[in-house]
């Protein structure tokens, strides 16, 4: 049952690559040939010179790392006052943060666009977002409404609240305030245990193939 899934889950991709090398009379055949009597590898060259897919991946790199950059450190900064920050409200800001996994992105499609035309001040628009463009046509347009994650807001709360107040009591002996903490402290630890789990994982899943 499970080789008669694998094949059913794994006939699209070969479908996929079969398709790639025919001919165009062929691919529109019917009935289809499972494979091709000529097999033409130069569709894929065709193909990259159809478009500047070059671009389109640097685009992508450049979008991925700046916003997973901004959401690392944003997120970062704000778990660490949800977890070791007393201040007013803070259970009930950390609910609402929270309470924001819920919502659809399909929700926040046109709010996220309206804000993104209508900056004040920014892309020829006056104080109040009219006149320009704002940030649209542009990397922060994808970059800037995913600069902070609630989800990555509440992981990291979570590892900076099972760290032992032992390393902060020991830090503030030294002299270090909750910013020298954070960063010599916490913050080299998230980033160690992150790599450390990944790692093990990785070897886990090595030495079950195995």
């Amino acid at each position: 049952m499970l080789l008669g899934a694998g094949v059913v889950v794994l006939f699209p991709f070969f479908w996929m690559v079969s398709t790639s090398l025919k001919t165009l009379a062929e691919a529109v055949e019917f009935p289809p040939a499972i494979f091709s009597s000529d097999p033409q590898p130069g569709n894929y060259l065709t193909a990259w010179r159809a478009a500047p897919f070059g671009r389109y991946f640097l685009n992508t790199a450049f979008v991925a790392v700046s916003t997973s950059a901004l959401s690392l450190a944003f997120s970062s900064l704000a778990a660490f006052a949800f977890a070791r920050m007393r201040f007013p409200g803070r259970g009930p800001l950390f609910l609402m943060l929270i309470a924001t996994l819920m919502v659809p992105f399909e929700v926040q499609m046109i709010p996220d666009f309206v804000l993104i035309r209508h900056i004040p001040l920014v892309g020829g628009n006056d104080i109040w977002g009219d006149g320009g463009k704002g940030l649209y046509d542009t990397y922060w347009a994808q970059i800037v409404p995913w600069a902070a994650s609630p989800f990555a807001v509440f992981l990291l709360r979570q590892f900076f609240m099972s760290l032992p107040n032992d390393f902060y009591e020991a830090a503030q002996l030294d002299g270090a305030g909750r910013g020298r903490f954070f960063v010599s402290i916490a913050l080299p630890l998230a980033v160690f245990f992150g790599l450390q789990r990944y790692f093990v994982r990785g070897l886990l899943a090595g030495s079950v193939k195995g």
